[in-house]
């Protein structure tokens, strides 16, 4: 088993993961997709939801995983996007049923 040297930046160490699977035959290639922390207003702004949608889709059960950062309160301060949360945000909103409490119209 090989060592794990130490890294000054996330490239370099990024650099060296993709060259230690390679040389085990994995293929590996980008996806394209930049990651970016942003904050969760800016992310529901971004994909025009509201509040509540959005805290919804994010605590789905069906919701990818994805990393996120917690201030020392645990309030989620910065989100790091993947395309999986990209394309479970941009999901257009499903409209629910009325709620007439039971009663037909």
């Amino acid at each position: 088993m090989s060592y794990c040297p130490t890294f000054e930046t996330e490239d370099q160490m990024l650099n060296w993961a993709i060259e230690q699977l390679r040389q085990r035959g994995y293929a590996v290639q980008s996806t394209g997709f930049k990651v970016e922390m942003i904050s969760p207003a800016d992310l529901q702004r971004r994909y025009g939801l509201k509040s509540v949608a959005f805290h919804k889709r994010l605590h789905h059960v069906k919701c990818p995983p994805f990393r996120s950062e917690n201030g020392d309160s645990g309030r989620l301060i910065w989100i790091y996007t993947n395309p999986e949360l990209v394309a479970w945000l941009s999901q257009p909103v499903r409209q629910g049923r009325a709620m007439t409490g039971g009663v037909s119209r």
